[in-house]
C-alpha cells in the first residue's frame, strides 16, 4: 500500500490559502470557457509547479476552443450563403418552367384590353354607359396583369427573409396566380377546402410562396402521369393545436416506397431526366423549418400523395 496522501480526502478548508486561490482562478477560467468567453485566462507565475502547469493546460484548451468556435462560425456563415444560393437556383429553375404559363396568363387580359379598345373605337354610336362599362373592364384586365407582374417580380427577386404578420392565404394566392393558367391548360382541377376564420402567420411570404409553388407544381405533374387516378389537386387549410395545417393532396400514382424515405434529400426526384432538379422539396423543407414549421409526406389510403406544411400561428394572434 502506498503512503501517498489521497487528494480526494482534502476539503476546501484543508487546502492552503494559496492553493485555494489557485483553484478559484482555474475554476473562473474554466467557467469562462464554458460560457464562450476567452479574455480572462488563468494566471501563471512561470514556476513550473503543478498549478502553473494546470493554468497552462487550461489556457491552451481555451485557445483551442476559441479557434474551433471561430472555425464553426465561419462554416455556418458559408453554409447559410450556400443555402441562399441554392434557394435562388431552385427559384430560377421554377421560373423557367413557369415562363410559358405566365406568358399565357398575361395574354388573356391583354387580349381583353385590345378587343374592348377596338370595339369602343369602332362603335360610332357608343353611349356613355357603354363607354364606362368598357373602360371598367379594361381597368380590371389591366389590374389583373398588374397582379401577375407583381407575383413574378416578387417571386423572382432575391429571397426576402424578413418575416411579417400576414394572412395565412397570402403565400397561396401568389402561388396560384402563377400556376392557374398551367392548371387550366392541362385540365387540372384545383379544389380549395378552407377553414373559416383562419388566424394569421408570421412569415416571409416570398419564401412560403416558393414552397407552395413547388408543392402545387409537383402535384400537377403527378396527376398528369399515365397511371394517375384523375386530374384533381385538393388544397386544404385548417388549424390544430395552435398551428396552421396546409395539405396539398393529388390524385397521382403516389410516391414509390423506396423513394419516400429519401424524398426530402437533395437531388432525389421521381420525374424524368430533364424535368426536375431534385432540389425543390429539399429547399422547401429548409424554408419551412426556418419558419418553425414541419414539412411531411403522407400516402392516403385512397392513393396519390399528400404533402403537409405545419406552421405556427403568429404569436399572440392564435
Amino acid at each position: 500500500m502506498s503512503d501517498a496522501p489521497d487528494p480526494c480526502e482534502d476539503t476546501p478548508e484543508d487546502l492552503p490559502e494559496d492553493d485555494g486561490e489557485r483553484i478559484a482562478a482555474l475554476t473562473h477560467a474554466l467557467l469562462g470557457i464554458a460560457r464562450g468567453t476567452f479574455d480572462d485566462p488563468s494566471p501563471r507565475d512561470g514556476s513550473g509547479d503543478r498549478w502553473d502547469v494546470l493554468s497552462f493546460l487550461v489556457n491552451s484548451t481555451a485557445e483551442e476552443v476559441r479557434v474551433l468556435l471561430a472555425d464553426l462560425e465561419t462554416e455556418r456563415v458559408e453554409r447559410d450563403r450556400a443555402h441562399a444560393r441554392l434557394v435562388e437556383a431552385e427559384k430560377l429553375a421554377a421560373l423557367g418552367l413557369l415562363a410559358a404559363g405566365v406568358a399565357h396568363e398575361m395574354n388573356q387580359p391583354l387580349t381583353v384590353i385590345m378587343a374592348l379598345a377596338d370595339l369602343l373605337r369602332a362603335d360610332p354610336d357608343r353611349s356613355p354607359q357603354k363607354l364606362e362599362e368598357g373602360l371598367a373592364m379594361i381597368v380590371e384586365a389591366a389590374r389583373q396583369m398588374g397582379r401577375i407582374v407583381d407575383s413574378v417580380r416578387t417571386y423572382g427577386r432575391a429571397a426576402d427573409v424578413q418575416k411579417t404578420v400576414s394572412s395565412a392565404l397570402l403565400p397561396l394566392e401568389g402561388a396560384t396566380v402563377l400556376l392557374s393558367r398551367s392548371f387550366a391548360e392541362r385540365g387540372i382541377e384545383l379544389t380549395w377546402n378552407i377553414e373559416d376564420g383562419l388566424p394569421r402567420i408570421q412569415a416571409s411570404v416570398d419564401q412560403l410562396r416558393q414552397v407552395f409553388i413547388n408543392l402545387l407544381g409537383n402535384a400537377a405533374d403527378a396527376v398528369m402521369m399515365p397511371d394517375a387516378r384523375g386530374r384533381e389537386v385538393v388544397l386544404t387549410i385548417s388549424t390544430a393545436e395552435g398551428r396552421i395545417i396546409y395539405r396539398v393532396t393529388d390524385s397521382g400514382p403516389g410516391v414509390p416506397p423506396d423513394v419516400s424515405e429519401r424524398l426530402f434529400d437533395p437531388f432525389i426526384t421521381t420525374k424524368p431526366v430533364g424535368q426536375g432538379t431534385g432540389l425543390g422539396l429539399s429547399v422547401a423543407m429548409d424554408i419551412v423549418k426556418n419558419h418553425g414549421g414541419k414539412l411531411a409526406h403522407e400516402a392516403p389510403e385512397s392513393g396519390g400523395a399528400s404533402f403537409i406544411v405545419n406552421l405556427p400561428i403568429a404569436e399572440g394572434l392564435g
